[in-house]
């Protein structure tokens, strides 16, 4: 595992990214020797990064790092998966969609989709929040993961020449959006829409 997503409560479930994919956990039984549900291989992923799950523990959003954090991997030229969230149902691993990062980075930008968390809005609303070196930072509603739609971001200029830098996470925290910018330190912004 690379990065482990964790939900108690009803869910008791965690999500291990890494590799080609995922590994669904089952915790109800036990917090120390869970039991594995499933394995999930992504198509086109070949570094597991991250898994969250949405507050109600519904789906699971999986992101891998291709290039390491350190390649210009969302240029136009890119295929999608290298700039990509993808959802999965979390009891089945079913495939629910997709979200393309919809602006294309220059090659001098270090990119790919890294750390992320899920706003706890209740009420069905699924929205992310996550950093993504230099594409920033960004806030997607997946309400309906099949459509998943952007409502904000905020895309730094380009490090020239191509340099690791930018949005290594971003969280969302008490109606705050908190980034640990490589070079720039702590950024803070508050989103009202």
């Amino acid at each position: 595992c690379h990065d482990i997503g964790v939900i108690l409560g009803d869910a008791m479930m965690a999500a291990c990214a890494g590799d080609d994919g995922y590994a669904a956990l089952d915790l109800s039984a036990s917090l120390e020797s869970p039991s594995v549900i499933y394995e999930r291989f992504v198509a086109d992923v070949s570094i597991g990064h991250s898994a969250a799950f949405t507050w109600d523990g519904e789906v699971i959003i999986f992101g891998h790092e291709p290039g390491g954090g350190v390649a210009a991997n969302c240029q136009a030229s890119n295929p999608d998966s290298d700039k990509s969230f993808f959802f999965f149902d979390s009891r089945t691993g079913a495939d629910l969609g997709t979200w393309v990062l919809p602006r294309p980075q220059s090659a001098t930008e270090n990119c790919t989709l890294h750390n992320l968390n899920v706003v706890p809005i209740r009420g069905g609303n699924y929205v992310l929040v996550h950093g993504s070196y230099q594409s920033g930072t960004s806030v997607v509603d997946f309400t309906d993961p099949a459509n998943p739609v952007e409502l904000a971001y905020s895309d730094p200029p380009a490090i020239d020449p191509l340099d690791l830098g930018g949005a290594w996470s971003s969280y969302w925290y008490n109606n705050f959006i908190y980034e640990t910018n490589i070079t720039e330190g702590l950024n803070v912004f508050r989103y009202s829409g």
